[in-house]
């Protein structure tokens, strides 16, 4: 079957992964990061974006998938929305008081706070999904579907694992360490990344994700005064 996507108001049909999807999310879960940390060590953070951004969550999303599926959601399934908003915000509010401040000059963290933090809430889910995806709709009988599944909900936590400990933590600002603060704002990432993926199912679209993602993104900008254009280049 042809790679394709899925959304109300178009005719494609749901995505059904294929072998190549398999190996393409296991490329990604375990050898993007990789390659993102020796890049940034190497060239600084502007290129392993490219790669990131670009090369997989943009490209290899719209070449199997067809469609990035920012949609008209088919459903906003609101409690879920508002129960993981709800745990977003107070993730945030724990972020926001345990970020290590950076105070950067004013005009790199307005430019990080309207191009980066509005991309990389666009763009990050959109590969989180598609390697959930790539197992979890391989199979579609019994107790291989149930197995895939639960293997596309374990490499995607793997992967956001991954990337975030050694990519986004090269540069990123840091965390101080305070109880019980630290514990609920870690163990929430692990919630709200299994919460983008139930929800995408549930609504069929990003742009849910997309308002979940951004609140965390624009709070460590803000909180920490951080810009990311001294990072882009070495």
């Amino acid at each position: 079957m042809s790679p394709s996507g899925s959304g109300r108001g178009s005719a494609r049909p749901a995505f059904k992964a294929a072998n190549i999807d398999v190996a393409i999310a296991l490329v990604a879960t375990f050898l993007l990061p990789v390659a993102c940390h020796f890049l940034l060590r190497w060239t600084g953070a502007l290129l392993p974006l490219a790669l990131y951004y670009g090369a997989f969550c943009v490209s290899v999303v719209l070449w199997r998938k067809g469609s990035l599926q920012y949609v008209r959601p088919r459903s906003w399934a609101w409690p879920l929305f508002l129960v993981l908003l709800a745990i977003q915000l107070v993730a945030q509010a724990c972020a926001a008081l345990t970020v290590v401040p950076v105070n950067d000059p004013l005009p790199g963290v307005v430019l990080t706070l309207l191009i980066w933090v509005p991309i990389n809430a666009l763009a990050e889910q959109l590969l989180w999904v598609y390697i959930f995806e790539a197992f979890g709709t391989r199979w579609v009988e019994g107790i291989k579907r149930t197995a895939g599944m639960a293997a596309g909900v374990l490499m995607t936590v793997v992967f956001v694992g991954l990337i975030h400990a050694i990519f986004w933590g090269e540069f990123l600002p840091g965390f101080e360490s305070v109880f019980p603060l630290s514990q609920i704002f870690f163990a929430s990432q692990f919630v709200m990344t299994v919460g983008y993926l139930l929800l995408f199912r549930r609504t069929g679209s990003m742009v849910p994700l997309f308002l979940l993602h951004i609140i965390a993104d624009a709070t460590l900008v803000v909180a920490a005064m951080y810009s990311i254009v001294p990072d882009l280049f070495l």
